[in-house]
């Protein structure tokens, strides 16, 4: 080693100050293409290890890099103490380890075992399929720290990752997060990139959230130093010496090899461009080498040898003379080039037919442990197979959710030629990835796009069903409708019993926003009868919690609690964390019109505890909206207060302002009942306005129900009572029905309006008719009563009802 005295002494200051305060430091090396930095790093790591620093490494490979050889899970399993290709019993056991050493938490399970790629257990796939794809994101993520932090407490670490240019849109996240979490911990992170490419550029490092990293240039050598390098040839001229020197131009690989291939040649100088000097040297290997070192440079950086084997036909082969001849080194239990220009030079040298040939065979050996190195393979082939390779490979990093990775293999294939089947996948699939990663209009434009290509109805029909998922959540809900009836006739035709189940899911969820109160009913139970019929549980599941919403707007509250307890047991059975999650708060809210709050306290804290734990924040806000509304009719005020803090936080995590107008409204009728009109108006004028920007069919009668018992301005009063029951004429939600006749009916009496209390009496009664609720009898009695006493009757009949 020559040279670099500067940044070995700033490593060693930065190694000795992460001891001493136990805060570490996040450093990037950075160069062209063989300038040394490999060779800096393992002096770096020397260091570290003469100051008693555990060492964990990782490398981003451009090419060929499997799962196990990937930056990221090479480090986690150094972390654990894993060996280079231990089977899945091993690394399990480590695992269990850790948990039971305390340098993981159990909840951390599932999200290790998807950075090891190991399979999870029916329940632990379950709960991690109920995660919004952020939230697995975030956990491994913060896996991985938990992981860093609690080994570097026992003994400071040096965690080394080379080659980040190369990093893809998955890894940089785990980079970001690396660079924070050794700012606080005894760890130095050491990362290296080419100049050209660098990804961790000013926009990497300002999404940084406390860490920091500290730019190492390296420049070109010296000319002492290129001469200290060249006094390891001592079998070379002075004269050969300098002109290695000069042609180099400070480049330690460029200079290596020139001295390299002088020795071999006894002097000679070949032409100075290091392709051109791997090919001389190339061409004094016997034959048999070779073949082998440019069979391993079709493979990548780095290669097993028993694939290399397999290419060149000849089990016995070993590299020992790619080792001589400073080629490739030994890594783990297989090889690496020495550095990837060498292996790109190497690449240069084959002729294509039979590059394709290494290829294509390549592919065949991936085809079953490999699905993206196989696409790979088969498309540097030119082979027809490689479009439906990409295609298998997108689909199998979806079920693993890794969005970011499908979408890009899906592109590659999507740029291939290929048969107009495998094309309508590939889009179908493209639309699908979009539609998880939130991008809706442009998941339902290609999801429209692969429609007009499929020529199979059941192609089609799945096609449809992707699209108005998208539609639904752009509130387009009429136009999905409408697709849904063409799915519904091509599906009936194919007998296509999963996907009527389906139809009818989505229909009677379309339904719901519009008030077509009937129709969510017919179609959530014609759903019901589908997934019966086609056997699935996850589909009766999402049926009968259908059927609760229902039954819950047609303010048929007692059955709406049986249907989501049905729903909620068979999710709970089954391990459907994202359905009970979703129901658990319905529950609570059907609970709650059965005056029942004790038990609509517990589903609501249910709620709450499954939503956490797969972070599906919407089913949180709905169960914190429970819990606010039951201690709110209880008169616990500043419990309700906590509640709606909680959810309003939640909301600013997912940017959604939907549940305002409740907040506003429920916050405003406390500030009335605290004596704070002033306060309470301000509050349900809040409220209205954010229910008038979203649409007034949800709440809005609701809260002007409540405008109109807290003014005192009469004619306001009258004004919103009148917009709101032209509001319930028009089909507004029902629940808002209860909430509404309950303000009107406190309105009245406020105004001494005895006639229209005993109207709004009636009209709720009325409402009621086909499932009375204890909830509405006691407001309905109630009003009637005072209504009575306010015209002056004070018999024994008023007197003991008012008791």
């Amino acid at each position: 080693f020559v040279g670099r005295k500067a940044e070995l002494q700033q490593f060693s200051d930065l190694l000795k100050i992460a001891r001493e305060t136990d805060k570490g430091h996040a450093v990037l090396v950075r160069g062209d293409a063989g300038i040394g930095k490999t060779r800096l790093i393992k002096e770096f790591e020397s260091l570290a290890s003469s100051h008693d620093f555990a060492r964990h490494k990782g490398m981003i490979l451009d090419f060929g890099a499997s799962k196990s050889r990937e930056a990221i899970h090479m480090i986690v399993n150094s972390l654990l103490k894993i060996e280079a290709n231990s089977n899945e019993a091993i690394c399990r056991a480590c695992v269990k380890k850790a948990i039971d050493d305390g340098l993981l938490r159990p909840e951390h399970k599932v999200f290790v075992y998807d950075l090891m790629d190991l399979s999870l257990s029916p329940k632990l796939q379950s709960l991690y399929d109920a995660m919004d794809n952020e939230t697995r994101n975030s956990g491994k993520q913060k896996t991985l720290s938990a992981l860093l932090r609690n080994i570097s407490a026992c003994q400071p670490v040096l965690v080394i990752i080379e080659d980040t240019h190369w990093a893809d849109i998955q890894t940089l996240p785990y980079l970001a997060e690396l660079t924070d979490v050794v700012a606080d911990t005894p760890t130095l992170l050491v990362m290296t990139s080419r100049i050209e490419g660098d990804q961790l550029d000013q926009t990497w490092q300002d999404g940084l959230h406390g860490g920091s990293l500290t730019v190492m240039n390296i420049t070109p050598f010296k000319k002492e130093e290129a001469l200290d390098l060249a006094s390891e040839f001592d079998e070379i001229t002075m004269q050969v010496v300098t002109k290695c020197i000069e042609r180099a131009e400070g480049n330690p690989l460029f200079l290596e090899q020139l001295l390299l291939s002088a020795e071999e040649t006894k002097g000679e100088l070949v032409p100075g461009l290091l392709q051109s000097i791997v090919l001389s040297r190339l061409d004094r290997l016997d034959p048999i080498d070779k073949l082998a070192i440019q069979a391993a440079s079709i493979i990548g950086q780095y290669f097993s040898l028993d694939l290399l084997c397999h290419l060149i036909e000849n089990q016995q082969y070993s590299c020992n003379q790619l080792m001589v001849n400073q080629l490739v080194r030994p890594e783990d239990n297989d090889y690496l080039f020495v550095h990837a220009l060498v292996r790109e030079g190497v690449y240069a040298s084959l002729l294509k037919s039979k590059g394709r040939q290494f290829h294509k065979a390549a592919a065949v050996w991936f085809e079953k442990k490999d699905f993206e190195l196989c696409a790979e393979h088969f498309r540097c082939a030119e082979d027809r197979r490689a479009a439906k390779a990409y295609l298998n490979a997108a689909q199998a990093q979806v079920k693993k959710y890794n969005y970011s990775r499908a979408l890009s293999l899906v592109g590659q294939g999507l740029n291939l030629h290929s048969e107009k089947e495998v094309k309508e996948e590939l889009m179908c699939c493209k639309a699908q990835i979009l539609l998880e990663m939130g991008s809706n209009e442009e998941s339902v434009k290609i999801y429209k796009e692969a429609l007009a290509l499929c020529s199979e109805e059941s192609t089609q029909v799945r096609a449809m069903l992707g699209m108005v998922g998208g539609m639904r959540v752009l509130g387009e809900y009429e136009e999905g409708i409408k697709v849904l009836k063409q799915a519904e006739k091509k599906a009936i035709h194919n007998d296509l019993t999963q996907e009527l189940a389906r139809i009818y899911h989505m229909r009677g969820n379309l339904c719901f926003p519009l008030g077509k109160t009937a129709d969510v009913l017919k179609y959530h139970k014609l759903a019901l009868q589908y997934a019966q019929q086609a056997s699935s549980i996850e589909l009766e599941a999402n049926a009968l919690g259908g059927l609760g919403d229902a039954y819950y707007v047609s303010g048929r509250m007692k059955t709406a609690n049986e249907n989501f307890h049905q729903c909620v047991e068979l999710s709970q059975q089954h391990g459907f964390s994202r359905i009970e999650a979703a129901n658990l708060s319905m529950v609570g809210w059907s609970y709650f019109f059965l005056n029942e709050f004790e038990h609509a306290l517990e589903a609501g804290a249910e709620a709450v505890r499954v939503a956490k734990k797969i972070n599906h924040y919407r089913a949180e806000i709905v169960a914190h909206h429970i819990i606010a509304e039951v201690n709110y009719n209880l008169g616990n005020f500043d419990i309700t207060k906590q509640e709606y803090q909680r959810a309003s936080k939640l909301e600013g995590i997912i940017k959604t302002n939907t549940f305002e107008a409740q907040r506003f409204h429920k916050l405003g009728m406390i500030a009335y009942n605290e004596g704070n009109h002033v306060l309470a108006m301000d509050l349900l004028e809040q409220a209205e306005t954010s229910c008038r920007n979203h649409g007034m069919d949800f709440s809005g009668a609701a809260i002007l129900g409540g405008i109109a018992e807290v003014t005192t301005d009469k004619a306001r009063c009258k004004n919103a009572l009148a917009e709101a029951e032209s509001l319930l004429q028009k089909g507004a939600r029902h629940q808002t029905y209860f909430i509404f006749y309950r303000h009107a009916i406190d309105a009245s009496l406020n105004n001494e309006d005895w006639d229209s209390v005993d109207r709004y009496a009636a009209a709720l009664s009325l409402f009621t008719v086909p499932e009375p609720l204890p909830w509405s009898d006691f407001f309905i009695t109630r009003g009637r009563v005072l209504a009575a006493f306010g015209r002056g009757q004070r018999d024994d009949m008023v007197q003991q009802q008012l008791k």
